[in-house]
C-alpha cells in the first residue's frame, strides 16, 4: 500500500512540473566520484548545487535541482523494489540489480533518472555515497540507518556488482511531495537556504519549511525534506 502511495506521489511530482510560479524574496560522509557525477542534472540552465554562496535569484533552481535528486534517493531508499535478476540465486537473498531485464516498478519519466544513477553504481559504498552527496550528514545517516543496521543490509556488492536484498520489505518510506510552484523564500545565508512550500506525505500537510545546508561547498537537503506521514492534529 505504501509503495503504491509512493508511486502516486512521485507521478504527481513529475506531472506537476518544477518551475515555480510565485517566488518572494560537520564533516560529511564517504564520497564516491561516480555517485556524485551521475546525479541527474536539472533540465534548466540553473546553477549547480555546488554554486555557493547562492543569490536569491538562484534559489528556485537550486531547490528544484535538490528535490530532483531527492526523488532519486526516494526510490533508491525503497531498495527492495529496484529491478533485479531473480534467476541469479548465487548470493540469495541478495540478487543483482538488472536494469535491462529486471521489471521496472515505476514509469520511465520517474525511473530513467534513477536508472542513470544506478548504472554507475557498482558497490554498496557507491550507493551510500549518493545519499551523502544529496543530504547533509545527519539526514544521510538517518536514512541509511534504515537500510544498513545490525539486523540487515539492504544492499551489498559482489564482484563489483550491486545486489539488493529481496528478503526484507521495508515498512517505511522517505520524502514526500513538495509543490515547487508554491515556493516562498524565507531566508538565504552563506550556509543555509530556508524556503516554504505546500507539501504532502500520506496526506496533504499544508505549508512546510525545507532547509538546505551548505556542506562540502554543495547545497544539500536536510531532514526537513522528509515530510511527515500524516497531517498534524
Amino acid at each position: 500500500m505504501k509503495k503504491t502511495w509512493l508511486l502516486l506521489v512521485l507521478v504527481a511530482a513529475v506531472m506537476s512540473g518544477c518551475a515555480p510560479r510565485t517566488v518572494t524574496p560537520e564533516s560529511s560522509g564517504p564520497t564516491s566520484e561516480s555517485a556524485v557525477s551521475t546525479m541527474p542534472e536539472s533540465d534548466s540552465t540553473a546553477p549547480s548545487l555546488a554554486v555557493v554562496p547562492a543569490t536569491e535569484a538562484d534559489i528556485p533552481a537550486i531547490v528544484k535541482d535538490a528535490l530532483a535528486r531527492g526523488r532519486v534517493a526516494q526510490i533508491l531508499f525503497m531498495a527492495d523494489s529496484l529491478p533485479y535478476n531473480a534467476n541469479d540465486e548465487t548470493h540469495a537473498p541478495f540478487y543483482p540489480v538488472d536494469l535491462e531485464n529486471g521489471p521496472a516498478p515505476y514509469p520511465p519519466e520517474i525511473f530513467d533518472p534513477v536508472k542513470e544513477v544506478l548504472g554507475q553504481m557498482h558497490t554498496a559504498a557507491d550507493f551510500k555515497a549518493y545519499f551523502y552527496a544529496v543530504f547533509d550528514k545527519p539526514a544521510a545517516d538517518k536514512l541509511l540507518g534504515y537500510l544498513f543496521n545490525d539486523r540487515f543490509e539492504m544492499v551489498k556488492d559482489f564482484d563489483g556488482k550491486l545486489y539488493v536484498n529481496a528478503g526484507v520489505g521495508l515498512a517505511g518510506y522517505a520524502g514526500g511531495h513538495w509543490d515547487e510552484s508554491t515556493l516562498q523564500i524565507l531566508e538565504v545565508t552563506d550556509t543555509q537556504i530556508t524556503v516554504e512550500m505546500d507539501a504532502e506525505g500520506m496526506a496533504p500537510v499544508g505549508r512546510q519549511k525545507l532547509i538546505l545546508i551548505n556542506e562540502d561547498e554543495r547545497w544539500k537537503l536536510t531532514d526537513s525534506w522528509r515530510v511527515m506521514q500524516y497531517p498534524a492534529v
